[in-house]
């Protein structure tokens, strides 16, 4: 979609991760726009701070500080804290138990509440509204800290909804606002920072441009022009709409009740003329979005390989290690070893020399030996299985040889980055073995890692449903006509059981089945969590992977 409206350049900022950041890049390039890789930072204070990796080095440094404010709070509660950007003078205790010895309740996430502009009266009930109760206990513990040196290839961009910039000026206090650009500036320098100008037709936007716009002239912050959008276009509203209900668990009626949709779908990419007509008292702004842009340039390179570091003996070399390793299996899995065994071997070993994936074989082979010295079940799967290498190190027990099963299916000469080596271990005991790994190759250069899994027909019939209230036997009836894998068959399903559901089918179809539709087999993307994967390289902090829970566990 920028590309047909011909923005030249588009920012990423997930909000406490970088999960689309891969995707993003590869989907930009093709389309020929240029892509700007961010993340949104939830400090530990309530407000949000906007980063952008001005090259390879500030993406690293997103990855460390993702992975520091996830591993400090709890899922779902990231907690860091930027201590050079805290006010002394606005900073409180924390709330002291109350006197004559009675026991504090645990705090929890309290209730969202309307925005004050879009309640007509604060009603039977002025701290909230019926419906969400919170039964999420907040995280306790002290938030990440990071120093500011630490982001020196970063740019922040101050401003935008959530930010505290904006917020301190809604509230009135415009000197602290000020104080907080002023330390925003020298922290990040004048040419690492910048303010938002945003306008998405809401009352207060020229308002919040104007105040963002003169707080930048009197600390001499340059100003960004940016559509902020959350969605592409505007008929993705719908589905933001449901997907926000459905994470927060309520109804469509209840999440709005509560002020948590967008009141309008103008938070979308918006081509340049329509922005520059919002703000057209800032033609600055535009120039130095350009100059920002420009300085961006992050490229994610996955071919070079790089290994935790597999300790060998003294005078060797992984390689020879792994071929004195499959030299002693081969003569006691093969007896009598044939010329088509020993052929097999040394065209195997030679590939992985050439790739220099030793190291890799290595690493799966001590995995799978504490397992099996600590009598924990587990066993290699997949492609895996077509190697000879991986039966004689104990990864699969599938003989390749017996089953004339295809090397070159699992690895060839040509291969980019590592071959795929799933390995499934008991659920009783799979964090000895993630334990392992992080003992033996440090936190530093371990990490959890993330899959993608999406809504199939029946789920998201469950769920759409589910937010707009239907009643759980409309759902069912719905949810069992959907036989099929994908979203193709949801119109039919909506029309045969139309009557049914009092007409209001038609829009659960527009959002399940239209622009669902458009994602991977018609069903919208949402984050899911896979296995544990032992990356990164002998020096450490030359990479980092956003740090994730997990539900099912191997190794790759």
């Amino acid at each position: 979609m920028a590309a047909e409206l011909e923005i030249e350049a588009v920012g990423l900022c997930d909000r406490s991760g970088l999960y689309g950041a891969v995707e993003f890049i590869e989907a930009a390039t093709a389309a020929g726009v240029h892509p700007l890789v961010g993340t949104e930072l939830e400090l530990s204070g309530g407000s949000r701070l906007r980063l952008l990796a001005r090259d390879r080095n500030g993406y690293r440094q997103l990855c460390r500080a993702v992975s520091a404010a996830q591993l400090a709070g709890v899922k779902g509660q990231p907690r860091v804290r930027i201590p050079a950007l805290e006010d002394g003078r606005e900073g409180t205790a924390p709330a002291q138990a109350a006197s004559g010895g009675r026991r504090q309740k645990r705090a929890t996430i309290p209730p969202p509440e309307r925005p004050h502009a879009l309640r007509p009266t604060a009603g039977p009930f002025p701290h909230g509204w019926p419906g969400l109760p919170s039964t999420t206990l907040l995280a306790e513990g002290e938030p990440a800290s990071i120093d500011v040196a630490d982001l020196s290839s970063c740019i922040a961009l101050a401003g935008g909804p959530h930010s505290t910039l904006v917020d301190t000026l809604v509230r009135g206090d415009r000197r602290a606002a000020m104080r907080y650009a002023e330390r925003l500036r020298e922290c990040f320098g004048i040419d690492r920072v910048a303010i938002l100008l945003t306008h998405h037709l809401h009352p207060a936007d020229s308002w919040i441009a104007a105040e963002c716009a003169d707080m930048a002239r009197h600390t001499g912050i340059p100003v960004v022009a940016s559509a902020t959008p959350v969605h592409a276009t505007a008929a993705d509203k719908p589905l933001l709409d449901v997907l926000t209900a459905i994470r927060h668990r309520t109804t469509l009626d209840q999440a709005a009740a509560h002020g948590l949709l967008l009141p309008n779908c103008e938070h979308r990419l918006q081509p340049e003329t329509t922005l520059r007509t919002r703000l057209r008292a800032y033609p600055e702004a535009f120039e130095h979005a350009a100059r920002i842009a420009a300085e961006c340039t992050v490229s994610l390179d996955f071919r070079d390989v790089r290994f935790p570091g597999f300790p060998v003996p003294e005078g060797e070399t992984p390689f020879s290690v792994l071929y004195a390793l499959c030299q002693e299996a081969v003569q006691r899995k093969y007896h009598p070893m044939t010329r088509q065994v020993a052929a097999r071997l040394q065209r195997e070993l030679e590939v992985i020399e050439k790739t220099g994936l030793a190291e890799f074989f290595l690493i799966t082979w001590d995995i799978m030996r504490f397992a099996r010295e600590n009598a924990i079940p587990g066993q290699g799967r997949g492609s895996a299985a077509d190697s000879i290498v991986a039966y004689l190190l104990g990864i699969t027990r599938v003989d390749p040889v017996a089953h004339d099963l295809l090397f070159e299916r699992f690895l060839h000469e040509d291969h980019q980055g590592t071959p795929d080596i799933d390995i499934d271990f008991s659920t009783d005991h799979r964090e000895r073995v993630l334990q392992y790994v992080y003992d033996k190759y440090g936190a530093e250069r371990t990490a959890m890692v993330a899959n993608v899994v999406t809504f199939r027909p029946r789920m998201a019939i469950r769920q759409v449903g589910a937010a707009m209230g239907f009643p759980e036997t409309i759902i069912d009836q719905l949810a069992k006509e959907a036989d099929g894998w994908y979203a193709a068959n949801i119109e039919d399903v909506l029309a045969r059981t139309g009557d049914a559901a009092g007409g209001r089918t038609s829009r659960t179809g527009d959002v399940a089945g239209g622009s669902a539709g458009r994602a991977a087999g018609g069903a919208p993307r949402l984050r899911g969590d896979e296995g544990a994967e032992a990356v990164g390289s002998p020096r450490r902090g030359r990479g980092g992977v956003p740090a994730a829970g997990r539900t099912r566990y191997g190794f790759e």
